[in-house]
């Protein structure tokens, strides 16, 4: 059984093209994005369109093997023009085996998408939406440097579902400085009607930040850990209520409506990367292109490729990756599948699951291992004591 699948997640396949540029860069961003530039852009799009044809040579002659999602993110790829669009989802159709019933995602801003641009995309054979919101309150988009407006937010959800989009997720912040429950709860009834899937992030404060910059000086205060945990717990139930689940830590979704190619990365499947900082995974070989856009740009008009770095992942380090990567899904880890797949002795792991399941952290069901509510508000600590169970150390 755990060999077949094995096999079944090696045949799932996904291509992510990145596009690095944004109207402006917001306060909390550590992302691989800069500020827009029109005649860099335009650069950047032949650059990508030949990393797209040069990786695809990497991936042919797999037999069988169609790959099954599309995903355009960044950065703002919803800023790109309908032509330059055209041109790189025509060419990862041609280049690629995109299945004909391929999950195809464009991330959008929504001061960069209207009811024309969607409707274009729609008929590029852009399948589904992520759209950027992150608050419908004022200030907190003020304070996060969003360069949309509540109202703005609202008309580009409207715009997806006149567009006809049935597939529509939207990113939502918690834990901003000065949210409340009501703040929030008045952003999830202004998204819920149309969103098919829901993401749900914690704000976290990055380094080299403008926003780190701002807590550092006392300009803003972040909220407790306890404030934190009340506003997640409020998101949940409001989605719970209007039939979205949680099938991974920060994403809810109707019954059929989860991400595919997110599920791609928490299995650990194969994907191709393109663009400026994109990564790639091809049966435990994991490669990146070069981060800075103009390197990119140069690289691949030098040489014709732009690949910065490349690794064969160990088995410890696929053991790390398996269980960092499943405990953050609803349906969990398969210890025993885990176990045959690496050969590992279980009972290096036993232990701690007990005890974990004892404290109420880990809940179950079948064969799976999975974090209970309590847990999910405490996972990274928790994810962090079923490694370090694994002995010798995983590196």
């Amino acid at each position: 059984m755990a060999r077949s699948r094995l096999e079944d997640r090696s045949a799932c396949l996904g291509i992510y093209a990145h596009f690095p540029f944004c109207l402006s860069k917001c306060r909390y961003c550590n992302f691989n994005s800069y500020e827009f530039d029109a005649s860099l852009a335009r650069a950047y799009v032949t650059a990508l369109l030949e990393d797209i044809a040069r990786e695809a040579v990497q991936w042919s002659g797999r037999t069988g093997r169609r790959f099954s999602t599309v995903y355009l993110g960044g950065g703002t790829p919803s800023l790109l023009k309908e032509r330059q669009l055209a041109a790189i989802i025509g060419s990862l159709a041609r280049c690629f085996e995109v299945a004909p019933s391929a999950e195809v995602t464009l991330e959008c801003n929504p001061a960069t998408v209207d009811a024309a641009s969607l409707a274009a995309a729609r008929r590029l054979g852009v399948t589904r939406l992520s759209i950027g919101v992150q608050s419908l309150d004022e200030r907190e988009l003020g304070l996060l440097g969003r360069r949309h407006t509540a109202e703005e937010a609202r008309q580009a959800i409207e715009a997806a579902g006149r567009a006809g989009f049935s597939e529509v997720s939207i990113d939502l912040m918690i834990g901003i400085p000065g949210q409340t429950r009501a703040s929030l709860a008045r952003t999830l009834a202004g998204i819920l009607g149309v969103a098919s899937h829901v993401s749900v992030y914690m704000l976290s404060v990055e380094p080299e930040t403008p926003l780190r910059r701002m807590v550092l000086a006392g300009d803003v205060a972040l909220p407790d850990e306890e404030t934190v945990r009340d506003l997640y717990a409020l998101a949940c139930e409001v989605l719970a209520a209007k039939g979205l689940m949680p099938y991974e830590i920060s994403n809810f979704c109707l019954p059929g409506h989860a991400c595919r190619h997110n599920e791609l990365y928490w299995r650990r499947g194969n994907y191709a990367g393109v663009g400026a900082g994109a990564h790639s995974h091809r049966d435990g070989w994991r490669y990146s292109k070069i981060r800075l856009p103009s390197d990119y740009i140069a690289s691949i008009a030098r040489t014709g490729q732009a690949l910065d770095m490349s690794e064969h992942l160990s088995s410890d380090q696929m053991v790390l990756e398996e269980i960092m990567l499943a405990m953050r899904t609803r349906r969990g880890l398969e210890p025993e599948v885990l176990a045959l797949r690496y050969g590992l002795d279980r009972s290096r792991f036993d232990r701690v699951f007990a005890e974990l399941e004892g404290d109420g952290l880990l809940v179950k069901e079948g064969n799976f291992v999975a974090l209970s509510p309590k847990g999910v508000l405490v996972g990274d600590t928790v994810i962090a004591e079923i490694v370090g169970s694994l002995s010798p150390p995983v590196a």
